[in-house]
């Protein structure tokens, strides 16, 4: 099945690409099993939106036509720096949403957002680069695709000359592809999502071009 798949980087995204990958985030996270119906495609839509803006390059695994896997680089004169005011939009935001009713939901998603700000804040390390998004369709795990994703993008940071990233991610997520990649955790927080029954760690992982991807 891998010899079909291919990578490539996606320079323009179309409407197909974008209802692919608004499709594949929706089945990634399980939007449709915690959110209302009605709250499931803008949900993702921000989400993906917000990846775009941020994202100076994206590459996508397709089978068949059909995006199967994304990951998406991040670049930054200075990280650290843009952090303290991201921290402060994405203050200002959830002090204007209702917590109450279909927008808790989202002003908690707002609040994991500043947690992955903070999170940054805590390392007091100027970044230039980050691994913004990756995932890949369920179907497709377990295949290697992940390796080949991450090479692509560790051989872009090669081309820039680029030695040091860092990546976002938690413990609903497959943060051991990272330790197995040789990246360490270097800050976490712990996050309550609408009672404390639902518990969830957040981390940053840092990564060093100089030890090779396995």
């Amino acid at each position: 099945m891998m010899n079909s798949i291919e990578i490539a980087e996606l320079s323009q995204i179309d409407g197909d690409a974008y209802a692919q990958l608004t499709t594949l985030i929706i089945k990634t996270w399980e939007y449709d099993d915690w959110l209302e119906d009605d709250q499931v495609s803008p949900m993702a839509e921000y989400f993906l939106n917000d990846i775009i803006l941020s994202s100076q390059k994206i590459y996508v695994a397709r089978c068949a036509q059909q995006i199967i896997g994304i990951i998406t680089v991040g670049q930054s004169p200075d990280f650290l720096y843009e952090s303290q005011f991201s921290y402060k939009r994405l203050t200002a935001m959830s002090a204007l949403i209702a917590r109450n009713g279909k927008s808790e939901v989202f002003a908690q998603y707002i609040d994991t957002l500043r947690v992955n700000q903070r999170l940054l804040q805590r390392t007091h390390r100027h970044y230039h680069a980050s691994l913004n998004f990756f995932a890949i369709d369920a179907q497709f795990r377990g295949l290697g695709l992940g390796n080949r994703l991450y090479h692509q993008f560790i051989t872009y940071l090669q081309v820039q000359g680029i030695d040091t990233f860092f990546v976002f991610t938690d413990s609903s997520s497959n943060y051991q592809f990272y330790e197995k990649k040789g990246l360490h955790k270097i800050a976490s927080e712990t996050f309550y999502w609408r009672d404390e029954d639902e518990v969830e760690e957040y981390y940053l992982y840092e990564g060093h071009l100089a030890a090779p991807p396995r």
